[in-house]
């Protein structure tokens, strides 16, 4: 078993994603350390799922029913080995999706877990939401997914609805609920406060940090609405969430107005921080803005959705024409070593 294992959970836009990609990314260096870190968490979180390939369909896509319980049962027995190995008494798995599982899936969860390790310990990120609901929007905006007119009310979590199925299954005393708080943190770094948070800090010198998820300024995010809004599919444009995440200026944020809307679940949100782990998240040091004014007009965000659909189009036919290239030139290979063999037999001969 391992001696501990740590549970991250999140919170969302709490550099999530970041943490994953450097302890992945590093996995060697902690291994050689004592820690063993989970690099596919989804298939041990559809392992205990009701509905395995109903809440974590990503899991399910391109694989047949006995594929796919074969999956999960390698890495099932991938992570038992690890744990009996002895070899790392530090396990870590850090996963966004499992706050989206019900809390039936939690509760089995925490059971699969606590029988890997002595102690399982829980670790979630509490970021204040005037920081967090225009964080989550940008990034919806930055998808496709949403405009920055939409309801604010589901960009409310709830937090003490969202950590109460944790908390009943795995124990109020097992959950370390830390504040987002870029400033506070070591080296202003979000794996530097989790290698701390997990005991063992002096490991960040070894790893590399991957940053993701980076910054929607304004502009780009109005440059995402007026593609939107022209019926453009994004979401799977990584050239153009690329383009966006290059426009400088200042950030995406919402008007201090709209945010008063959604005022009093924010304030229990807070609340419950505050009484239940004596956490109080820091609001954003740039704040709510007092008005949003446009930083382009509309013919300027068509024009400029134009002439990136050329330059995407024109990298494409470039593409294309590389990859011709290089098929003609592996012919023009292949024919040439074919015509020095029968030469070498006709001297032979």
């Amino acid at each position: 078993m391992f001696e501990t294992l740590y549970f991250h959970i999140g919170g969302l836009k709490t550099g999530t994603t970041t943490i994953q990609a450097t302890l992945a990314e590093g996995a060697d260096h902690l291994a050689a350390n004592g820690v063993h870190y989970v690099a596919r968490p989804l298939p041990i979180l559809a392992s205990v799922a009701a509905h395995p390939t109903h809440a974590l369909r990503r899991l399910a896509k391109a694989r047949t029913p006995s594929r796919h319980r074969a999956f999960l049962a390698r890495s099932m027995a991938s992570l038992r080995a690890a744990a009996d190995s002895k070899a790392q008494p530090l396990g870590v798995l850090s996963s966004e999706e499992v706050l989206f599982l019900p809390a039936e899936d939690i509760a089995r969860l925490a059971d699969m877990l606590q029988s890997l390790a002595a102690e399982v310990r829980g670790v979630y990120y509490a970021r204040h939401p005037l920081g967090r609901i225009p964080s989550m929007m940008a990034q919806n905006i930055k998808l496709g997914l949403a405009r920055s007119s939409d309801p604010l009310e589901h960009y409310v979590e709830g937090i003490e609805a969202e950590l109460r199925p944790f908390i009943d299954a795995f124990g109020s005393d097992a959950f370390q609920v830390r504040p987002f708080d870029p400033s506070g943190w070591p080296k202003q770094c979000p794996v530097a406060d989790f290698l701390t948070a997990i005991g063992r800090p002096e490991l960040h010198d070894g790893l590399a940090v991957q940053r993701r998820n980076d910054r929607l300024s304004a502009a780009a995010a109005e440059i995402a609405e007026a593609a939107l809004a022209a019926g453009h599919k994004v979401q799977r444009n990584e050239v153009f969430k690329s383009f966006l995440t290059q426009i400088d200026g200042p950030a995406f944020a919402l008007p201090a107005e709209r945010l008063q809307g959604v005022r009093e679940a924010m304030d229990a949100d807070l609340a419950y921080l505050d009484r239940e782990f004596g956490v109080r998240p820091p609001p954003p040091v740039d704040g709510p803005v007092p008005d949003r004014a446009a930083a382009f007009s509309d013919g300027a965000l068509v024009s400029i959705w134009r002439a990136h659909m050329a330059l995407a189009q024109e990298a494409e036919a470039l593409r294309g024409a590389k990859e011709a290239a290089e098929r003609q030139a592996e012919m023009l290979r292949k024919k040439l070593v074919a015509r020095r063999r029968r030469r070498r037999r006709q001297s032979v001969e």
